[in-house]
Formats: structure tokens, C-alpha cells, sequence
């Protein structure tokens, strides 16, 4: 069941602002150690990154580092780094008293971000299931949510897509699922040089380009890059 993120009868401004910032910050929390699990490793791209967008407005850190996946996330951690909460001392005016205007304006950001489905695993799942399951049906392959879930969410899909179309590129990635192993080393890369490299360094995986059209696009991606799919598999 969905929180409910009304304010309650007799609820007074600041404890319904603390009341929100508390269970906003635990699903925050909870983001940041779901990240961590296989599958997960994107997953804050998107409602968390938009909370951590408006928690440095309201700090004025509009500039602050906003981690959106495991790597960036451990890398802040690491190096003793903090990640912003929402649940601090609520906004004042020049006297030091309590702007009831900025308080009710991060309220509604606070609000947005409990009410968007990616603010919880139990609704990232139920979405991304839904989706697959659309996708299975349209072009006969066997994703899973976990296959897929970060990949439409992606730079990289985004722009491959609105240059070649959705169709070709989801039989691009069909291709590169029938071989597991290599999903899961591509899935360790963001950059095109990096996944490029990945594919060079897989070279007994065999492709099966059956498709013409999958096979122009895929030839006119490696001739940016000087490559071939002779060379991949050299």
C-alpha cells in the first residue's frame, strides 16, 4: 500500500515536514543499500537523484555530488563523503523564525519524491515487470526485469534509440543475452569504449547476426570506432 503523504487532521506544518522528511530519508537509506545488490546497481538514476537534486537546493549545494549508481556511490563513501537527507532543520526567514512559505515548498518536495514509484523496491520491481513482460510479448525474447531494468534508463539507450529506433536496438540487445556472461560483464560498463574493449576481450562468444538490419546498425557502431566484427573476434 502506497504511504500515505496527506497532511492529517490537526497535523501542524512542522510535524507533518518532520513526519515526511523521516519516512523520506528511510527510503532514502534503503535506496542506498539496495544499490548494492545485484541488479540494483542503477537504481538511483532516478528518485533518488532527483530527492539529492532538491536536498542541495535546500541546503544552497546546488553544485554537490549526487552519486547514481554502486561505483559512485562507494567512492563517496569511501572517501568519507555524505549523501544528503531531508530531514533537517526546516527553513527560516532573516529573523530566524520559520518560513512557513520555503517549509510548505520542501514539504511538496518531499511529497514528489514518496510519490514517485521509484522511491521503493517493491514499486521499481512492479514496473519493471510490467515493462519486460510488454517486451517478451512484442518481440519474443526472455528478459527479465533485472536484464533490462537499468538499460532503458540508460544515456546510451536513449541515444542508440533515437537514432536507430527501439526496435533495432532491443534485437541488438537480444543478441548479446543469449550469452549470460557477457550480459553481466557489459553490465559493469558505462562507456562505449569500455564495453567495446569488454566485447574484444570476449571474443569466443559467438554472435548470431541473422538479422540484416541489426547488422548494418551494429557495423556502423564499430566503424565509428574503427573496429569491425572481424576485429572483435580477432
Amino acid at each position: 500500500m502506497a504511504y500515505d503523504a496527506s497532511q492529517r487532521p490537526g497535523e501542524t506544518a512542522l510535524a507533518y515536514y518532520k513526519r515526511l522528511a523521516k519516512v523520506a530519508d528511510q527510503r532514502i537509506v534503503r535506496l542506498e543499500k539496495l544499490v548494492q545488490k545485484k541488479g540494483y546497481e542503477n537504481v538511483l538514476k532516478y528518485a533518488y537523484k532527483g530527492a539529492q537534486k532538491d536536498i542541495s537546493h535546500w541546503k544552497d549545494t546546488p553544485k554537490a555530488k549526487i552519486p547514481v549508481n554502486k561505483q559512485q556511490l562507494n567512492r563517496m563513501t569511501k572517501s568519507g563523503k555524505v549523501t544528503g537527507r531531508f530531514n533537517t532543520a526546516p527553513p527560516t526567514n532573516k529573523k530566524g523564525e520559520i518560513d512557513l512559505n520555503k517549509l510548505m515548498a520542501k514539504i511538496s518536495d518531499i511529497k514528489s519524491f514518496l510519490e514517485k514509484p521509484t522511491s521503493t523496491q517493491g514499486q521499481i520491481k512492479t514496473i519493471y515487470q510490467k515493462r519486460v513482460a510488454k517486451i517478451n510479448k512484442k518481440y519474443g525474447t526472455d528478459f527479465t526485469w533485472e536484464d533490462i531494468g537499468d538499460f532503458f534508463e540508460s544515456d546510451a539507450y536513449k541515444d542508440l534509440a533515437s537514432t536507430y529506433g527501439s526496435d533495432t536496438i532491443l534485437k541488438m540487445r537480444n543478441i548479446v543475452a543469449e550469452n549470460r556472461n557477457l550480459v553481466e560483464e557489459l553490465s559493469k560498463y558505462d562507456d562505449e569504449e569500455d564495453i567495446i574493449d569488454a566485447l574484444k576481450q570476449n571474443a569466443s562468444t559467438h554472435l548470431h547476426l541473422d538479422d540484416n538490419v541489426v547488422n548494418k546498425q551494429i557495423a556502423s557502431l564499430l566503424a565509428d570506432k574503427n573496429l569491425s566484427l572481424l576485429k572483435l573476434h580477432s
